[in-house]
């Protein structure tokens, strides 16, 4: 959807999924697996926090796969995803990456 949006023209945010795991193809590992999602708001706000410092997304394998991040998606579906969502916004504080809305980034300037 980012390369489709760019081409048009279109100002595009890229998201990130911060309690799920990726496959080595950048695919979200699918919900049928037991690996699919991050459960533990401490093993979420890590996940983030790397991808965010390296602007690459973690595979489960391990292989990372570079690609710009703009906003961090944390799935309110989830019996954690509150206190999730507050350790990854302390985390990403207490490891200097500054916090904007989407309208502040120089992108969207």
């Amino acid at each position: 959807m980012e390369k489709a949006g760019k081409k048009l023209g279109m100002k595009t945010a890229v998201e990130i999924f911060a309690d799920r795991n990726y496959e080595d193809n950048g695919n979200l590992v699918s919900r049928s697996k037991s690996n699919a999602m991050i459960t533990d708001p401490e093993v979420a706000k890590k996940h983030v926090i790397k991808m965010m410092k390296n602007q690459a997304l973690n595979c489960y394998s391990g292989k990372q796969i570079p690609c710009e991040i703009d906003s961090i998606c944390v799935h309110g579906d989830g019996k954690n995803a509150v206190n999730t969502a507050k350790q990854i916004k302390e985390g990403l504080i207490n490891s200097g990456i500054i916090l904007k809305p989407l309208n502040k980034l120089k992108k969207f300037i």
